[in-house]
């Protein structure tokens, strides 16, 4: 008991006040309370709702509810003259419990009315609620009595949130029954639904080996500290490489090569066959643990676009190997793991790997789309048949061995969906210790996922809530009232748990690498900027959000706001957050820069903005105060002809500018060069892995490098009429391109041509396509890496070696 005397602020010290963000509360060792019922610690208070919700235990703003609190007077205040009162604390507000209703209370006891006054009886129980409906938050309520002077508490509080049922939000399954229950609704909802199917803190990393302090230019990272899959790793004077074997079988390779910067040469150490028999997942990415000389290959990212499109995601794997590179010259297989699912995304950090899948089930003969009664009723028994186990993901080890992707327990259900299900997907997130890959741990939810965006502390997941309109093979048009939902999930000591959700207005753009680069953490606090509008009715514009995580609930509250940005009709082409600034890029006829300042967190404003001609797809920032720009010239169209690429521009060579943002009132564009004419494309647009880039060290100016397809040659068709801005030229060749800033200039420093273009032939290269669904290319795309004063471009399968600044 907590006495509690005199005309004092009523305090909540003596008790333990964690509101907690979830109602699914363990009671005793391995129990939970009663479905749409919630009691405290020794039961003595309860609250529950008139219909409990299908799948999960939780509370929502509609609900009906009921409840009591049972306060126990002690044996030696029984039968003497008291009162009893019951006490509330909703949302960081005190209300106080009188026979007929709540009523606000400022705190003080003084001001504190009794429920009832009379003789104790030993047990006092007092209603709290009678078929009501509760506002959304997060409940704290109190029962004690008052016999002679003093006040006692003799129970622990009952605490409860009630939840926004228009919010995004998760919450766990009440059984392994219920999620059973679920999917097996959804799959049914699915298979007989038309419209589930209507749709076929950063710098660049820079590495130093641990014995001559060698400079060499590492992956190019969104996120300082946080590693990301690409065809290409270097550690020291090593380079392993993916790509395509040098036989009739196709399949893909890794090749280990030493580099050599003084000579400069690579030297090829092995080639080893990576695709494994059988199998059709294609090892599409690599990382590198260089602290353990272990490599790790990563394959089957769906390129499917189509996001709300369920089926999409159905019989796909996922396939991880683990290697030993410890020999350079005698790779060896360590581990292997086989994933049910896509591959959504991942990351590294440190010793532990987060992988990302989804993963929608299914069974053999179930017929996903059931436009007939024979073929549901031929479904239904398929379920009937099925349990849990069977419909959820697994993973197999090098040895065959099956194993449980994820447990029931470990897995959520959007709050929008607690009575309904017709989602049947499930986004499955794993961390894989890299030094035991088969002791991951996972934690799931129940609907989709289109990006990743993380930090070293959190995972966010993110993903639009509204149909996409498939206009072309290429080109996904979003509506104008769509959403965007975000779900964050705490990282530590390699456990992931579930934070919070979110929702903001818009969505992540069209062309999947930028999209996680439209969000950015400071602290509690995550920015998203978003596209809202109808893209070609000329009101698109771009929407800054910032939401923040508190502990204690299970959300992400917007606390501020920025909308409007942009000039009408044109929309966001990139998007980089740097400290405590983002940088914004839109585009319709003219490139304008914005600078946005994001020091006070819930006060976000426009700083500055700058417009030329252009636009930039990828913004890398050079030094604090330098950012570089990589994008499209771009030319207006006057004359009538035709609307052009962005209704009134058509883009023309690749462009790189660089800006001085020193004064983010006033920022400026020092230094541009355009290569190429109208066609010219770079890898870069598309993969911000295609840039690698060393900063300035000891006065040397910064050094970058990137691929390009030029376009330069004037067609020979007649009709070709250069002075139109709609002129497309044809393909000159492809290079790696480098460049210089010194200062604040910007200049061509070499170029090198692979061995097919430096003799005049060859096709370009097959070039992935934005819109949401990057076409696949069936060679790897060009990568390089810059040390010392060397340059070793990695074009189709061969290491080329070059002194810095040269061209050939």
């Amino acid at each position: 008991m907590w006495p509690l005397t005199g005309n004092r602020r009523f305090s909540a010290a003596p008790v333990h006040l964690a509101l907690t963000a979830c109602i699914f509360l363990p009671l005793g060792s391995g129990e939970v309370q009663a479905q749409g019922r919630v009691h405290n610690a020794d039961g003595s208070a309860w609250v529950s709702i008139n219909s409990p919700h299908a799948y999960a235990n939780v509370l929502l703003e509609n609900d009906r509810f009921n409840g009591s609190f049972t306060v126990s007077v002690a044996a030696a205040d029984v039968g003497k003259s008291g009162s009893v009162y019951v006490a509330g604390l909703v949302n960081g507000r005190w209300y106080m419990r009188v026979p007929d209703r709540w009523l606000p209370w400022d705190g003080w006891l003084g001001g504190l009315q009794a429920y009832a006054s009379g003789t104790l009886r030993s047990a006092e129980i007092i209603p709290l609620f009678d078929n009501d409906s509760l506002p959304p938050g997060d409940f704290l309520i109190f029962g004690a009595y008052i016999a002679g002077s003093g006040l006692t508490v003799p129970a622990p509080p009952l605490e409860f949130s009630v939840q926004d049922s228009r919010q995004v939000s998760l919450a766990p399954f009440v059984s392994d029954q219920a999620m059973e229950a679920y999917l097996k609704q959804a799959l049914v909802a699915g298979a007989s639904d038309l419209k589930s199917y209507s749709f076929a803190r950063v710098l660049a990393s820079v590495a130093e080996d641990g014995s001559g302090g060698t400079r060499v230019s590492t992956t190019n990272l969104q996120v300082s500290g946080v590693d990301e899959a690409d065809t290409v790793k270097v550690h020291g004077d090593l380079l392993y490489a993916l790509h395509n074997c040098d036989d009739s079988q196709g399949g893909v390779c890794l090749g280990v090569h030493r580099l050599n910067p003084a000579v400069p040469s690579a030297t090829t150490l092995d080639r080893i066959p990576l695709q494994r028999p059988k199998s059709e997942v294609r090892p599409e990415s690599l990382y590198l643990d260089e602290d353990r000389q272990l490599l790790v290959t990563l394959g089957g990212q769906n390129q499917y676009g189509y996001w709300l499109d369920i089926w999409g995601w159905s019989g796909n794997r996922t396939e991880l190997g683990f290697y030993d590179v410890s020999n350079p010259g005698a790779v060896d297989e360590v581990e292997h793991l086989t994933l049910d699912g896509s591959l959504v995304a991942s990351r590294r950090i440190d010793d532990t790997l987060y992988v990302v899948t989804r993963f929608t089930p299914g069974l053999s003969g179930f017929e996903p789309y059931a436009l007939d009664k024979t073929t549901r009723d031929a479904n239904q028994a398929q379920l009937d048949a099925a349990r849990l186990s069977d419909l959820l993901p697994k993973a197999i080890d090098r040895d065959g061995k099956v194993l449980d992707l994820i447990k029931g327990k470990d897995c959520y259900l959007p709050i929008d969906t607690v009575d309904k299900s017709r989602n049947p997907s499930i986004i499955t997130v794993m961390a894989i210790p890299l030094t035991a890959p088969k002791s991951f741990t996972s934690r799931c939810y129940l609907g989709g996922s289109e990006t990743l965006y993380m930090t070293t502390d959190a995972l966010y997941l993110a993903t639009t809530r509204f149909d996409y309109q498939v206009e072309a093979l290429d080109a996904v048009i979003y509506q104008p009232d769509h959403t965007t939902s975000v779900h964050r999930f705490d990282l530590q000591d390699g456990d992931i748990n579930y934070r919070g959700s979110g929702e903001v207005t818009g969505h992540l753009g069209w062309q999947q690498d930028k999209k996680s680069f439209r969000m950015g953490e400071n602290g509690d606090y995550l920015t998203i900027v978003t596209s809202v509008g109808d893209t070609w009715r000329g009101d698109s514009s771009t929407l800054l959000t910032v939401l923040k995580s508190s502990a204690g609930n299970s959300r992400l509250d917007p606390v501020a706001s920025i909308s409007g940005i942009g000039k009408p009709g044109e929309q966001l082409y990139a998007a980089r957050f740097v400290g405590d600034r983002a940088y914004l890029v839109t585009f319709l006829l003219t490139d304008p820069l914005y600078v946005i300042d994001l020091s006070e967190p819930e006060r976000p404003r426009i700083a500055g903005e700058l417009e030329i001609a252009g636009y930039s797809d990828y913004l890398h920032p050079v030094t604090e105060h330098l950012l570089l720009g990589i994008g499209k010239d771009a030319v207006p169209d006057n004359s009538g002809f035709g609307p052009g690429d962005a209704r009134g521009a058509w883009y023309q060579g690749v462009k790189l500018s660089l800006f001085d943002v020193r004064d983010p009132s006033r920022p400026q564009e020092v230094g541009s060069l355009v290569l190429g004419k109208r066609g010219t494309e770079s890898e870069v647009l598309q993969d911000h892995h295609a840039l690698s880039f060393l900063p300035s060290v000891n006065g040397q100016p910064a050094r970058l490098a990137i691929p390009v397809q030029l376009h330069d040659t004037v067609p020979r068709w007649e009709g070709f009429d250069a002075t139109k801005p709609s002129a497309w030229y044809d393909h000159t060749h492809t290079g790696l391109y480098t460049f210089e800033i010194d200062g604040r200039q910007l200049r061509l420093s070499g170029r090198i041509l692979g061995p097919d273009d430096a003799s005049g032939g060859g096709d370009p290269p097959t070039v992935r396509i934005g819109w949401g669904m990057p076409f696949y290319q069936p060679a790897f795309a060009d990568r390089s890496v810059l040390m010392e004063d060397a340059v070793f471009y990695i074009h189709r399968g061969q290491v080329i070696a070059a002194r810095w600044g040269e061209s050939r």
